[in-house]
């Protein structure tokens, strides 16, 4: 996992949210931070705006922690490839 990714999408939370970026971690679930499904939607958009990127709704409403969406930005970054990794890795 990318610090510079994880700190970009913290940032993004914070600014979203109008708190100070330092108490969010990883491990904060969106639950915690009071975000509603819609904010979260937001957040998401936010999202894919800051790093040029596409993420489904589908996929984007499971996104319930920081960790877990820090991870979805750098699959999409890295054009899926961290997907494909896990998965040949998994059947070896």
């Amino acid at each position: 996992m990318s610090g510079s990714t994880a700190q970009r999408v913290i940032e993004v939370i914070a600014r979203r949210l109008y708190i100070n970026p330092e108490l969010i971690t990883l491990d904060c679930s969106l639950d915690q931070m009071g975000v509603t499904s819609l904010r979260g939607l937001e957040i998401i958009s936010l999202l894919e705006e800051e790093f040029s990127i596409e993420i489904p709704n589908e996929q984007a409403a499971s996104l319930r922690d920081v960790r877990t969406i820090v991870e979805t930005v750098e699959d999409k970054l890295s054009g899926g490839r961290n997907q494909a990794e896990s998965a040949v890795l998994v059947e070896s």
